[in-house]
């Protein structure tokens, strides 16, 4: 399950404040724990700097992260390297890095493994407190909040508040972890807390700074399930009367036939057997029977093969789950701007967005823009449309879901480690690649996606091209 942290940051945040909490948190004697102590002691020249950093997103996998470690560092990454190329109008390519943004960008991949250790799906964090004034950095004078970060913090929807001190107190790097993490602004309204983990720092004046994490898990919802509706087996109701304390039997005559009908050793207690139903047909003079194709239990009941199939328990591989759909017709918004709003929708925590061509009122062609969202991200996201797009209503309902167990791990191709997914279903679990991680391959060694998706997929089922077995 999931788990959510509370980011409590009323002195600064950074990333590598943040890894220093996640490590509180985290249990003692996890590899993982040896792994960022390794990262943090990581040192190189100049020139393997400037490398490393503008070859990260090739790179990535030579540090051999975890799966969901390696995607939610690669995202954040890739926030920050746009937000400093923006600001400092060049391209990625022309950057320069100092030690600091060498340093910055390793505690994001050590923030990174820890959240995935903790096995955290959300991120609440209602505001951020910033100094004012200005700083001196080795790029001459900077105004505060420094402009990456308030680049990267125009699209979270997170509060910035200032405090009456002087100075840095949010780093670009936490700004960019933030921005690729699923942010919550509210708490929920039930939770549990579990444990709370304290980073330390200095401001860019150095002023001593601390965060606080605190470590949730959400209420589970029970799954609703529909009352239960019981047959009467007796030939008589039990009723009681106001007249009379005593009970008083009234007889249904349905009832009594259908007794008739299923006398013992008769055909209507023998599953898959035509069942007689006593009316002969006017025209024919025959008795009507009821298909063999429907299965007859001995209530009474008869359903066909597809009602069997909806009666079965697949509560053992599937858990309930509560989601948000958002809807709303815009007949005059351009393509571009929904484009742009699907992105944005996605990069804020969006389930899944689509749109699909309809016919509105006086025959004009539309589009119905539909998202799909956590409950608690409902109002995020209900203003990311109104700000995006031409929208002055959004339709909303809360629906219940079931999903498949699933669970993330690493395989050995000949490629090299790719990610998979395990889906728990009926017949058993299926697995499926991660599209990242093909893609990230492809974009290596400059084959097709399907074709190499095709290769690891015959190549962990243990067959060759031709779909036949491999020793």
């Amino acid at each position: 399950m999931k788990q959510s942290i509370y980011i409590e940051c009323y002195e600064g945040l950074s990333a590598r404040m943040l890894t220093e909490a996640l490590l509180d948190l985290m249990p003692e004697g996890k590899a993982a724990r040896k792994l960022v102590v390794g990262l943090r002691k990581l040192s190189c020249s100049e020139a393997a700097r400037q490398e490393m950093l503008h070859n990260m997103q090739e790179r990535i996998h030579e540090f051999a992260l975890p799966a969901d470690a390696e995607r939610l560092f690669a995202r954040a990454y890739g926030i920050w390297l746009n937000a400093k190329a923006t600001v400092e109008h060049v391209e990625p390519e022309e950057l320069r890095f100092s030690k600091r943004d060498f340093d910055g960008v390793i505690a994001m991949m050590t923030t990174a493994i820890g959240m995935e250790q903790l096995q955290i799906g959300e991120v609440i964090c209602p505001v951020l407190y910033e100094g004012f004034e200005c700083i001196t950095t080795q790029d001459g004078k900077k105004q505060v909040p420094l402009p990456e970060t308030l680049y990267i913090l125009m699209d979270t929807g997170i509060a910035l508040q200032r405090m009456e001190r002087d100075g840095a107190w949010v780093t670009p790097e936490a700004a960019a972890l933030l921005a690729a993490c699923k942010i919550v602004r509210h708490l929920p309204k039930q939770y549990q807390m579990i444990s709370q983990g304290v980073g330390n720092g200095v401001s860019s004046e150095g002023e001593p700074a601390r965060l606080r994490v605190v470590l949730l898990r959400r209420n589970s919802v029970a799954r609703q399930m529909r009352p239960e509706v019981l047959t009467p087996k007796r030939a008589e109701l039990e009723l009681l009367t106001p007249d009379s304390a005593e009970p008083k039997f009234i007889p249904l005559k349905s009832v009594e036939k259908e007794e008739q009908r299923s006398e013992p050793g008769s055909d209507q207690n023998v599953p898959g057997k035509a069942v007689k139903s006593g009316q002969p047909d006017h025209e024919t003079g025959q008795v009507k029977t009821v298909s063999e194709d429907f299965a007859v239990y001995s209530e009474g009941a008869v359903c066909t093969d597809a009602d069997r199939y909806r009666r079965m328990d697949v509560s053992a591989w599937t858990s309930a789950d509560e989601i948000c759909k958002l809807e709303c017709n815009l007949d005059d918004c351009s393509g571009e701007v929904l484009g742009y709003t699907m992105e944005r929708l996605m990069r804020e925590g969006a389930r899944d967005v689509s749109y699909m061509p309809i016919y509105m009122k006086k025959n004009r062609p539309a589009y119905l823009l539909t998202v799909l969202c956590h409950p608690d991200d409902q109002e995020r996201m209900e203003q990311i449309i109104f700000a995006e797009t031409t929208a002055i209503g959004i339709r909303h309902a809360i629906m219940q879901r079931s999903i498949l167990h699933r669970e993330t791990d690493q395989k050995k191709s000949s490629f090299g480690k790719v990610a998979v997914k395990r889906l728990q279903k009926e017949q058993g679990k299926v697995l499926t690649l991660e599209y990242d991680s093909v893609a990230a391959i492809a974009r290596s060694t400059g084959l097709p996606f399907r074709d190499v998706y095709r290769s690891i997929e015959l190549e962990l089922s243990g067959k060759n091209e031709k779909g036949e077995e491999t020793t």
